[in-house]
């Protein structure tokens, strides 16, 4: 007798028949044809629930038996993973790693990988085949992510855990924008200037303002925009990132020092 069990055995009834979790019982298939397969009997086992698609997370205790024909049990004894479906394969995981076994690799590897991506605020998961891009699908997650508008660098992180549980990779990568530049109301493009704007004479318009940040000012001469360009340099912290910004035309300024 094959046993896909929940942990623990079952007592006997007192009908005297023993009683199991699952079992080889006969049956007949269609046409008379006789057979056999692997059926449910747990008291409290819930049918309705022992179709999980395959997607029991790692670790978790079973609760429920899964029904399996005679030609699974053949197919997983002899490896032949892909003959099965994943509700069974998943089934076999969960009883092995219950027992506190090891489970064959190739049968962890026929079962998706999960692959879950996050930042600061908010976590996004799916399944994908094991071997695949992980990074690929963490990215997926993060297509049309929307963060508004202005300079942004945000830190996506990403793990891909297999189906025993097991961390098989994970990474991280940003998100990047940046602010396009405003058109020129006066001219079909600005011309910047950093004259007039502070710093030292070798280098007007030059901030530095703290550690390896730097803030760059300049004016457009044509329509005096103000420009504001804000470097973290190489101690950037995670998140941080180059920002820029635009003041709103000033003819004031152009009246005073534009050519």
């Amino acid at each position: 007798m094959f046993l896909i069990t929940p942990r623990g055995p079952a007592r006997a009834r007192s009908t005297g028949k023993p009683p199991f979790v699952c079992g080889v019982q006969p049956t007949r298939h269609r046409g008379g044809r006789a057979g056999s397969r692997v059926t449910s009997q747990a008291p409290g086992c819930d049918r309705d629930t022992a179709d999980t698609g395959g997607r029991r997370k790692p670790g978790e205790s079973m609760t429920t038996a899964t029904e399996i024909q005679i030609d699974d049990v053949a197919a997983l004894m002899a490896a032949d993973y892909d003959d099965v479906s994943a509700d069974v394969r998943r089934a076999v995981l969960d009883a092995i790693l219950e027992r506190g076994d090891d489970p064959d690799s190739d049968l962890v590897e026929s079962l998706p990988v999960t692959v879950r991506a996050w930042d600061d605020g908010s976590s996004e998961e799916t399944e994908v085949d094991h071997g695949d891009d992980y990074e690929d699908a963490a990215r997926d997650l993060w297509d049309g992510a929307d963060y508004g508008d202005g300079d942004y660098c945000v830190d996506v992180r990403w793990t891909a855990t297999d189906a025993a549980g097991k961390e098989v990779d994970s990474g991280s990568f940003e998100l990047t924008h940046q602010t396009e530049e405003p058109d020129c109301p006066e001219a079909d493009e600005h011309d910047w200037t950093s004259e007039h704007e502070g710093g030292c004479a070798e280098n007007p318009g030059v901030w530095s303002t703290g550690g390896t940040s730097m803030l760059f000012i300049a004016r457009c001469k044509h329509c005096g925009m103000k420009r504001q360009e804000h470097t973290t340099g190489s101690q950037r912290n995670p998140g941080e990132c180059d920002t820029t910004t635009y003041s709103e035309p000033d003819p004031e300024w152009v009246r005073h020092y534009g050519d």
